[in-house]
């Protein structure tokens, strides 16, 4: 599933809420780590000083991981390169075919702080996971339940893809999710439609045998709003979803952008293919 991920790191702690993500998915899914720094024209006088960084952050991650690493175990490497972070990051990701990049929601240092967020995720070639911080300071398993959205299309479902091996591998359990309008609509009308969209899940549901899954279907006006409220009434950790292309799926009106500056929860996402 996920062989190569990158967690990028610019030296503050905000940045250094991906780790303890990455070393979950080390522990559990087998992949890599790549810590990643980019230096920019701006940066060029303190380049040894952050490849000194990333050098000691990944000898620290490989401490700390040596119970669950054969000896030699070369799955937690640094890597500084030259150049503006989102090109960076973006050529990055292609040459070396990374799996996913994981960083955090908001606050990653930048001139233009979350722009840098938005345009990882909206240009990426990988699924990009973002975390929020404080999800990153509980005790135990940080990923136990994933908040699938559906909204009845083929294209939503592909995010079953990831969906599926992340919970087998995680042991996590999947809730799929979907909302129906009720403004304006007659009470039986809106039952009608809840009922449909439940009936919907459960067969969805019956795709995913082997794992742990529930469903949940909510009334609502804004769909960003009822994922992110379904998300903190189930304790989902995490909430997984499809977003359009890449060209396009970022503008003001996206659902997974408004997720992402809005919600409260960690948010995997992918392009639709």
């Amino acid at each position: 599933m996920f062989k190569k991920i990158l967690l990028p790191l610019d030296g503050s702690e905000m940045a250094e809420a991906v780790i303890p993500y990455g070393e979950e998915l080390f522990r559990k899914l087998g992949s890599s780590l790549v810590l990643f720094h980019s230096c920019g024209a701006a940066h060029r006088s303190a380049r040894n000083m952050h490849r000194l960084y990333i050098e000691k952050a990944a000898e620290i991650i490989r401490q700390r991981l040596e119970k669950d690493s054969a000896p030699g175990d070369s799955r937690v490497t640094g890597e500084q390169v030259s150049g503006e972070f989102v090109p960076a990051v973006c050529s990055y990701i292609d040459e070396k075919q990374v799996d996913l990049i994981i960083m955090v929601a908001h606050g990653f240092t930048s001139p233009i702080l979350d722009s840098v967020v938005d345009d990882i995720a909206r240009l990426a070639a990988c699924p990009t996971l973002l975390v929020r911080p404080k999800q990153a300071e509980g005790e135990g398993d940080l990923v136990q339940r994933i908040l699938v959205p559906l909204d009845g299309t083929a294209y939503s479902q592909q995010i079953l893809n990831i969906a599926r091996p992340v919970a087998e591998g995680l042991g996590a359990e999947v809730i799929l999710f979907s909302a129906v309008k009720s403004a304006g609509l007659h009470p039986a009308a809106v039952e009608a439609d809840k009922k449909n969209a439940r009936e919907y899940l459960l067969s969805v549901s019956r795709l995913l045998k082997g794992i742990n899954v529930s469903v949940a279907v909510a009334e609502a006006a804004d769909f960003a709003v009822a994922i992110d409220e379904a998300a903190l009434n189930t304790k989902s950790d995490m909430i997984a979803m499809v977003t359009n292309s890449p060209l396009t799926e970022w503008a003001e009106s996206s659902l997974a952008r408004k997720l992402l500056n809005k919600g409260a929860t960690s948010l995997l996402v992918t392009h639709r293919k």
